[in-house]
């Protein structure tokens, strides 16, 4: 992590993730914090050695999660590198290439 705080960090992801997904909700700033999470314990960057499964199935407002975990993370349904599961959970499996960690 770089010398910016963990807060300030938070606060440029939520607001970008907020630009993407169209409006600030708390189910958007949850998938951001899992990420954070996620990244911190991986140690990973998130651009190019992560991948991510996500448990909330596709019916907002739960899916509104896979919106913040895909800003936060660069992982995009197109590059393939994000799955959703119809499991209906806040939970996610973030998959680094040395380990993987379970958010929820």
């Amino acid at each position: 992590m770089s010398g910016r705080s963990v807060d300030t960090e938070l606060m440029d992801v939520i607001d970008k993730a907020a630009e993407f997904h169209g409006h600030l909700g708390p189910f958007l700033v949850i998938g951001v914090r899992m990420v954070l999470l996620a990244k911190r314990t991986l140690k990973s960057n998130g651009l190019s050695d992560l991948s991510v499964i996500v448990d909330t199935g596709n019916n907002p407002p739960l899916s509104c999660v896979v919106d913040g975990i895909q800003v936060a993370t660069g992982c995009t349904l197109g590059k393939g590198n994000i799955s959703v599961r119809n499991l209906g959970k806040i939970s996610a499996e973030f998959h680094s290439r040395r380990q993987a960690i379970r958010v929820k």
